[in-house]
């Protein structure tokens, strides 16, 4: 059973065609890879499955479920994902540390420097 499921995918970014009827599916437990040469579509899978994109047409589900904005929340806190522009920010490195552990979601967690 998938946990990963693209459903009949389409999307276009102003006149380009990214995806037309796109099936796909990742079982559980499968390792992927997703290549290709750069404005192929890689970034914007992803984008989709973590509702950051919505698609012209189709459906997108994870473990089974359809991917909506009630459980888009859920459906991120299971899913790690560097982004291949991240943005780290301006300033001490120190600061930098502080603002991301000042997030709601990072609260709980502990910064030990392995020096």
């Amino acid at each position: 059973m998938a946990i990963i499921e693209f459903k009949d995918i389409s999307l276009s970014f102003k006149s380009k065609t990214i995806f037309q009827n796109f099936d796909f599916s990742i079982e559980r437990s499968e390792k992927v890879v997703v290549f290709g040469k750069s404005g192929a579509g890689k970034s914007t899978l992803l984008n989709l499955l973590l509702g950051f994109v919505q698609p012209e047409s189709g459906e997108i589900f994870f473990d089974n479920k359809k991917i909506t904005a009630k459980n888009i929340w859920e459906i991120r806190q299971r899913i790690a994902f560097v982004d291949q522009d991240v943005m780290i920010g301006e300033g001490k490195v120190q600061e930098i540390i502080d603002e991301y552990f000042s997030l709601r979601a990072n609260s709980g967690q502990k910064f030990e420097p392995k020096i």
